[in-house]
């Protein structure tokens, strides 16, 4: 059986651990805190910060377990002094468009992991962490992890460019 890599993201005052989440088509940034937005009905304003994005990795399918997760850009133009910033481990809060002053994400493979997988002794995520949900997939979830869009005033107006986000991972 494949492995199924989905994203899960809360919004507003949902508490990761305490509330479901909602499963996602998509990892879209604007200038609002909801799930599968269309950045043309909520664009991010030249000199502003989108909502940001927390939410986690859900591994579902046949493994014994994941480790080394690495999370980068792997295609799309950004437009002039336009940054996608990335936290593969941040606290959980609510979203807004403050500045979380995370790294920008890195535009190709990194050296090493950059997500936060849960068990803190060996940085590893196990079958034995499924999650049972109702409404999507159940699987094993990495940490919180966060991605905000950043624009400058010389950022042009209009839609952003589209981005493609991967995820690879050591399977076992």
């Amino acid at each position: 059986m494949a492995l199924t890599v989905t994203w899960v993201e809360w919004h507003s005052t949902d508490t990761p651990g305490s509330t479901v989440g909602d499963a996602t088509t998509n990892i879209n940034l604007g200038d609002s805190d909801t799930v599968d937005i269309v950045p043309a009905s909520f664009p991010v304003k030249a000199g502003e910060y989108s909502y940001f994005k927390q939410g986690k990795f859900n591994f579902s399918g046949s493994m014994t377990q994941i480790d080394n997760a690495r999370v980068f850009k792997s295609s799309g133009v950004y437009k002039t002094e336009e940054v996608l910033e990335f936290s593969g481990g941040i606290a959980v809060s609510t979203p807004d468009a403050t500045d979380q002053s995370w790294a920008a994400i890195p535009t190709s493979l990194p050296g090493s992991a950059n997500v936060i997988l849960p068990n803190l002794t060996t940085d590893v995520l196990l079958q034995t962490d499924q999650v049972s949900s109702p409404g999507y997939t159940s699987g094993s979830r990495s940490g919180l992890c966060g991605f905000q869009l950043e624009t400058t005033s010389n950022t042009e107006t209009g839609a952003t460019n589209q981005k493609v986000v991967s995820i690879t991972y050591d399977k076992q």
